[in-house]
């Protein structure tokens, strides 16, 4: 909802008046937004035993996926944006990547939880997540300057 709120309160009108700044402003909610997905992960792996209620590692879980819900809509929105000529490959190139990764995810998975065990394997992805926080926090520090070098970005 809160997506939603600031797409139409902030974003859509500071686009149509020409006050909205650089493309990588798309990215402001999604760099608050990721840390809710290592945080939620890491919730879930050190929770989900049957000594503590079933609403905390669930609780992880609803972190997990508000994080990768805004942080999905902000790269949906930043990508086309920097590449409106190539919005189409970038897309298909996007999905193929999804697909591809969730198909290695099944391969993995189960000799990972097999021998770390499900709380072991849940941080491990918790901690590649911070990874990936640190990323997109590049992507919105830095961005400007990879756009400058690209000879696909807009001008």
């Amino acid at each position: 909802m809160a997506q939603i709120l600031w797409l139409k309160y902030r974003v859509f009108p500071r686009l149509t008046q020409g006050t909205f700044g650089e493309l990588e402003n798309h990215l402001v909610t999604g760099v608050i937004a990721s840390p809710f997905i290592p945080v939620g992960l890491f919730l879930y792996a050190w929770t989900s035993r049957p000594d503590i209620h079933w609403i905390v590692p669930t609780l992880g879980l609803a972190f997990v996926i508000l994080g990768i819900y805004v942080v999905v809509q902000c790269i949906f929105l930043y990508i086309p944006n920097i590449y409106p000529r190539y919005a189409a490959s970038i897309f298909a190139a996007n999905s193929f990547a999804r697909s591809l990764l969730a198909f290695v995810a099944i391969l993995v998975a189960k000799p990972m939880f097999e021998g770390i065990g499900v709380d072991g394997g849940v941080s491990l992805l918790g901690g590649l997540m911070v990874l990936c926080v640190v990323g997109i926090a590049a992507l919105w520090k830095w961005g400007l300057v990879l756009r400058q070098r690209s000879k696909f970005a807009i001008a």
